[in-house]
């Protein structure tokens, strides 16, 4: 640990440990000391362990032990305590303590110079007198699994020095084999924060995590050389076979084809893009093969070698493609790291383990670093508090341990030292992520003050920027030529309707209202009130006008293609909280011919991993009604209100309903809108069970992938895609 790290280490414990026994003293900032009140103060059990804690913490800082564990378990101790929570707080340090104990045992097992030196060496490498060292670009991240304070397996990155370690993956509790592109900008990995294992892809900095997969359980990706796809495993035909898709997630293609007792696995893409290697125990005994990445040509690389190298995996390609590194053993007994040329022969074993060390090979395998000079891996050998990355000379001399108490699935990946900032533009995106030529979502998050502010992201996840800074707002909606945002705010506790600029400039609150649509020719908006009647004015808030009077509740209008007609919501019971039974409405433009669209019910299935379809409920509700830009098709929430929905689409004139998303969680679907082309449709989610996210999806149901989180309440959680011309 570098000397500034244990120095901001060290602060967050000595305050953490000490901040609540002298009121006084505050340094943070963020909190008031806790000095109890008249409900109660801290218990005296607590402060008992505290003590046991801060003394502990003391020795091991003597002993120059690594602290970051035990800091990042007690970051979240002080909000507990401010909040009372005192039994979660407790909890809390228990869990630090034990982390501790373990740091403490460990530190006693090692010899050896201090961890301050070991970390000046693991700096300096091994060099003859008067050789200049070279290291790897300082830009080259390091990627791999490690355990979060709660226990769950996320994504890390770090130098290859070991200092600046950051997280990436913030969702689910098994994140883990990432993969980096070849120009540094990606990674791929595996999660489970969908409800099974799946491919995601992530920007560099952890940002915009997409999911590509979503039948059976998919992992273990790896990229192409031209970052045009990715190879993986997947189970969706009841066991493991190798399969290839876009970097989008489309044109999903099996490449090996065995039967169910067969196991094919880890792929791994060679530099040249000519071959994939992965492992399979269809020989009878796990291997490593070789084939063409149509499937074709399969070569077997590696075969048994005597009782204790029965098996071999995790293949990994050397940067220059005359190397593969894997490893070899047997599984759950003991393993090693080896090296061979791509040929097959001149093979070495590179480390030398007992047995019970490095056994689960999958989960250990090898990687290279940038120049091909330095092997990662993971191992159980003594020193690596658990699990931890171990770093090597590619010829297996300088073993040492690199990052400590990860996980099983921790295999690390090294960012490409050719990698840079991927460049930035206003405007449309170029389709990076399949997309075609769309212009910027329009969308919502929350503020560090927790208000909700109106943002803009490009398709692919990036240039995320915020345009609102007062009050809450929501709804946003592109005018037709992409130049301005109407949207829905309420400051100083009035809900009103505004338009600003595509860059968030010259904003102006043109009315009272909310859920504001602009007509197809750019020049009206509509509106509801909460008088539960659909208004109309100019884009400048002149010749503001109501066009409904009927006894009927109505909101969230929006336009036909033509300007004639406008779909809206229509309440049937607005005064129940619990059974409001919304309808979708249809009427001219004027006002005139009201009528219920969605006047019959329709049927919400889910469709599982496996093909099947089943039934779920009778959707009686309807709400949230976007008419497409380019024909006469609605799209549109269906289900039971106030529970859960699915999304459809139906035509304006009540015939031909469709259902597009299928997902069997019970959570919500909602409020979508179009792209301008009409070929896609932006909808918010809960199925994650964390938080709404957005997604996308055909209009004919295909191709449903994630782009973003995303906020919403108390407005509507609809996004909206900016028209490009």
């Amino acid at each position: 640990m570098t000397r500034d790290l244990l120095l901001i280490t060290r602060v967050v414990l000595v305050v953490l440990l000490t901040g609540f026994f002298i009121p006084s003293q505050n340094p943070f900032g963020h909190y008031p000391p806790y000095q109890g009140n008249a409900q109660g103060a801290m218990p005296q059990s607590l402060q008992e362990k505290m003590q046991r804690l801060r003394v502990l913490v003391e020795r091991l800082q003597q002993q120059d032990v690594d602290l970051q564990p035990v800091g990042d378990v007690m970051q979240g101790f002080q909000p507990l305590v401010q909040e009372q929570k005192f039994s979660e707080a407790e909890a809390l340090v228990d869990r630090a303590f034990k982390i501790a104990e373990e740091l403490a045992s460990s530190a006693a097992r090692q010899t050896g110079p201090p961890r301050s030196l070991q970390q000046k060496k693991l700096l300096s490498e091994s060099a003859p007198a008067g050789e200049v060292v070279s290291t790897p670009r300082d830009t080259a991240l390091i990627a791999y699994g490690a355990r979060d304070e709660d226990g769950r397996q996320q994504i890390f990155v770090v130098r290859p020095d070991g200092t600046g370690k950051r997280r990436l993956t913030q969702e689910g509790d098994q994140n883990y084999l990432p993969a980096w592109s070849r120009d540094g900008r990606k990674l791929a990995f595996t999660s489970n924060r969908s409800g099974r294992s799946q491919i995601w892809v992530m920007a560099a900095d952890g940002s915009n995590p997409i999911q590509l997969t979503t039948e059976a359980d998919n992992a273990v990706p790896t990229w192409s050389p031209d970052g045009k796809r990715l190879a993986f495993a997947s189970k969706r035909t009841g066991h493991s076979e190798i399969w290839v898709m876009n970097a989008d997630g489309s044109d999903q293609t099996q490449l090996t084809k065995t039967d169910v007792a067969i196991a094919n696995d880890g792929p791994a893409w060679s530099p040249d893009g000519r071959k994939i290697a992965f492992y399979s125990n269809r020989s009878g005994h796990y291997a490593i093969w070789l084939m063409d990445p149509d499937g074709s040509q399969l070569t077997q690389f590696t075969t048994a070698d005597g009782d204790r190298y029965l098996e071999s995996n995790a293949p990994a390609w050397s940067p220059d493609g005359s190397k593969i590194a894997y490893w070899s053993g047997v599984a759950h007994k003991s393993g090693n790291i080896w090296v061979m040329n791509v040929d097959g022969s001149n093979r070495k074993q590179l480390t030398d383990q007992p047995v019970g060390i490095n056994a689960d090979g999958p989960a250990w395998g090898p990687t290279w670093s940038p120049d091909g000079k330095k092997i990662l891996f993971s191992s159980n050998r003594p020193g690596s508090q658990g699990i931890g990355n171990w770093i090597m000379n590619a010829d297996g001399s300088d073993q040492r341990v690199f990052t400590t108490n990860t996980f099983v699935r921790a295999r690390p990946s090294w960012q490409p030292s050719s990698a840079t900032q991927p460049s930035v533009t206003n405007g449309s995106s170029s389709g990076d992520e399949g997309e075609g030529k769309y212009g910027l979502i329009a969308l919502t998050f929350k503020d560090q003050a927790g208000k909700l502010q109106i943002f803009t992201i490009r398709p692919d996840g990036s240039q995320k920027k915020q345009l609102t800074f007062e009050g809450d707002n929501g709804r946003p909606e592109w005018s037709p030529d992409g130049t301005r945002i109407a949207f829905a705010t309420i400051r100083d506790g009035k809900g009103s309707v505004g338009v600003m600029a595509a860059d968030g400039s010259s904003q102006k609150l043109l009315t009272e209202g909310r859920h504001p649509s602009w007509s197809r020719d750019g020049k009206r908006i509509a509106f509801a009130r909460v008088d539960g009647q659909i208004w109309v004015m100019n884009v400048d808030g002149s010749s503001i006008r109501q066009i409904t009077r009927s006894n009927s509740f109505k909101y969230g209008p929006s336009w036909s293609p033509d300007g004639k007609q406008m779909v809206f919501i229509l309440l049937k019971n607005p005064e129940s909280k619990t059974d409001p039974q919304p309808q979708i409405g249809i009427m001219n433009s004027d006002g005139t011919n009201e009528r219920i669209l969605t006047a019959n019910d329709r049927s919400n299935v889910c469709r599982e991993p496996d093909g099947r379809e089943s039934f779920l409920a009778t959707a009686h509700d309807a709400n949230a009604p976007a008419w497409s830009p380019v024909d006469n098709r609605i799209a549109m929430w269906s289900g039971i209100e106030k529970r859960y929905g699915q999304v459809w689409v139906i035509n304006s004139d009540g015939m031909g309903s469709v259902q597009l998303t299928r997902e069997c969680s019970r959570r919500n679907n909602d409020d979508p809108s179009w792209s301008q082309d009409g070929k896609k449709i932006l909808f918010s989610t809960g199925r994650s069970g964390v938080h709404n996210e957005l997604w996308v999806i055909d209009s004919d149901g295909r191709n449903e992938k994630r782009l973003s989180n995303i906020d919403a309440y108390p407005f509507p959680g609809r996004a909206s895609w900016q028209p490009i011309h």
